[in-house]
């Protein structure tokens, strides 16, 4: 993103204090987080990593938006300049968030393939997709679930027979869906 462009994380910021869903989303993904060493993809204004900080997590935090990550450091956050899609982390996470990342993403399976071989053994993702149908419209993804909001936490399948439900071929089967 260039610099002398508006950045949604700075309307995040300067709203989120005062905002229900702010708040509420941070708690439902709160209850969902396994794991000392945290991944939060696509960060934001830095709220939740931040968050996590504050509990005692040991968290990394990209976006691919400048600003974004300008914001997350001066919370004193481990933050960089990414894009998952393109990026190589080395990196094993016990939890990888991805909160509004997804429905911005156009090979979402193979990100998510990304995402479940920077998972520790027994990690988990958890996933927050706004999926209104004109977000994900023309889409055949297996994310393309069409509630008003996905948020759950995945982990990564060992036997077919184990997992209650697998997403396409990512290897990652889904544990606890919320709808609302």
């Amino acid at each position: 993103m260039a610099k002398n462009v508006h950045s949604h994380a700075e309307d995040l910021e300067r709203i989120e204090e005062n905002d229900f869903w702010s708040k509420v989303k941070v708690k439902l993904i709160l209850d969902l987080v396994e794991g000392a060493r945290v991944l939060d993809v696509g960060c934001g204004s830095g709220r939740l990593s931040k968050t996590l900080l504050d509990r005692g997590y040991s968290v990394v935090a990209t976006d691919t938006d400048w600003k974004a990550v300008e914001i997350a450091k001066k919370k004193g956050i481990a933050a960089f300049l990414s894009d998952i899609t393109y990026s190589k982390i080395d990196e094993k996470f016990d939890c990888i968030i991805l909160g509004d990342v997804l429905e911005h993403i156009e090979n979402d399976n193979s990100v998510m393939k990304k995402i479940h071989n920077m998972l520790k053994t027994n990690g988990c993702i958890v996933v927050n997709v706004p999926s209104y149908l004109f977000c994900l419209a023309n889409t055949t993804s297996p994310w393309d679930i069409k509630e008003d909001i996905l948020i759950t936490s995945l982990r990564p399948s060992l036997k077919q027979q184990d997992s209650k439900s697998n997403i396409s071929d990512t290897g990652i089967c889904l544990l606890s869906p919320s709808q609302f």
